[in-house]
């Protein structure tokens, strides 16, 4: 700890020498460059802090809140709350448990069998776990883990290992151009369109699967998926209705339900032709930087498995709610899937979702703590600009007192606006009234 410490206090001074010494090292400059030398100390220490007691970690504190005071150029009595806000800047105990968090879980993802197994013990009270010794790392991971109730986050999930950028295959996904937008179409000839592009690719060697996710109005989600199986003497047709984790955006659902198409189709014979009608969701299937990366990588890691089978995989795209009778019939699957009860597949949420559950529950617990501090230091500014660190306040009681000054002369301003439209408005009423009269 102590050495942390003096390390943090020391990278401080170049940050306080350069702190408001001309142009072009304002604030976001500062920030930027705390974060870079600074904090980067105490992240990657995070693991270690963890076991220590908060009282012990209040000393790391401190430094953030000196950085900030330099930053900011404040005073000692600034309120702490006010210059993380003015900063963008969480507690260092928020971004400890966020850090711990996502770092644990990341490797329980990427098979990460052992922690995955410590967690689920200590989940469910297992006391030969914790009769086997001290285990401050593990102890505080599964607290926060039942606090932020991510325990649904923690199985492995991606079994396909994303390849180097030069040696990465690219999926076939075509999107046809449509020489004008959309609603410039006639809804017959975007219906004629796709069933002759769908009529060109021989039905009985490639089975055709129309997949499509659904969402509604409280957040429930679901997907569908639709497999015309057409054989040399019988044409199969299987439904399959799931439903998916809540919360989730209209291109995971889409990207679930190619998922769970492949899943379904993956003991199967013969080529294959997804149709979706989510462009979004084709074009993450060839994106360097998905959005939704395990998802897309799960799907990409079945696309694998078939091809190494021989079996080819296409993407195409159709345009939605243009009465072409297979994607409606897929649709109204993913609509029956958001009706069930039980989450069917609850392993789409990325590590992006995470850490926004977790800054949302830390904010929401933050706020009643925020307001107690500003209501013990109500004499106190957010943003105080004096000349030293804490050496001055003249400076500032002067722009108090300017602050109110001006602020009541814009309320008699107001004040003095609204009544001479008032007048005017009731000048205009009695006007029409006496030309009624006259008329």
């Amino acid at each position: 700890m102590s050495h942390i410490i003096t390390q943090c206090k020391s990278r401080l001074h170049p940050l306080r020498c350069l702190a408001w010494s001309g142009t072009g090292v304002g604030a976001p400059v500062l920030r930027t460059m705390y974060v870079a030398t600074v904090r980067s100390i105490i992240d990657y220490a995070s693991p270690v802090l963890s076991c220590l007691g908060d009282g012990r970690l209040e000393k790391i504190e401190k430094v953030q809140n000196q950085a900030m005071r330099i930053i900011l150029n404040c005073p000692k009595n600034a309120m702490i709350d006010a210059m993380r806000m003015e900063l963008n800047l969480e507690s260092l105990k928020n971004i400890r448990e966020e850090t711990n968090l996502i770092a644990a879980l990341r490797h329980v993802r990427a098979g990460g069998q052992k922690l995955e197994k410590c967690i689920n013990d200590g989940v469910l009270g297992n006391k030969t776990f914790w009769r086997q010794g001290k285990r401050g790392y593990l102890k505080e991971l599964i607290e926060k883990i039942c606090k932020y109730n991510l325990l649904n986050c923690c199985s492995p999930r991606n079994n396909y290992r994303k390849p180097p950028p030069w040696d990465d295959k690219f999926v076939d996904v075509t999107i046809p151009p449509l020489v004008k937008k959309k609603c410039m179409y006639s809804v017959v000839d975007l219906k004629k369109t796709v069933e002759n592009n769908v009529s060109n690719i021989d039905n009985k060697r490639t089975a055709h699967v129309y997949c499509d996710g659904s969402i509604i109005e409280d957040g429930k989600a679901g997907c569908g998926v639709l497999v015309i199986d057409s054989g040399k003497d019988m044409n199969i047709e299987s439904e399959y209705s799931y439903r998916i984790a809540d919360n989730v955006s209209s291109t995971q659902a889409e990207l679930c339900a190619i998922l769970c198409g492949l899943r379904e189709v993956r003991n199967g014979m013969g080529d294959l032709c997804f149709f979706v009608d989510s462009q979004s969701a084709l074009e993450s299937l060839n994106s360097k930087n998905p959005v939704y990366e395990e998802v897309v990588n799960l799907c990409k890691g079945l696309i694998e498995e078939l091809e190494e089978n021989g079996r080819n995989t296409k993407f195409r795209w159709i345009p939605s709610h243009i009465g072409f009778i297979n994607n409606e019939r897929a649709d109204e699957l993913a609509k029956k899937g958001t009706e069930k009860e039980n989450i069917d597949m609850d392993c789409i949420t990325t590590l992006k979702q995470i850490k926004t559950i977790i800054r949302k529950i830390q904010s929401e617990e933050e706020t009643p703590e925020h307001s107690r501090s500003r209501a013990r230091k109500s004499h106190v500014v957010d943003r105080l600009p004096v000349e030293k660190d804490g050496e001055d306040d003249t400076k500032v009681t002067e722009a108090l007192v300017r602050l109110t000054t001006q602020q009541e002369e814009v309320n008699k301003t107001i004040k003095s606006l609204a009544e001479t439209v008032a007048s005017v408005v009731k000048e205009n009423v009695e006007m029409k009234k006496r030309t009624l009269d006259i008329y």
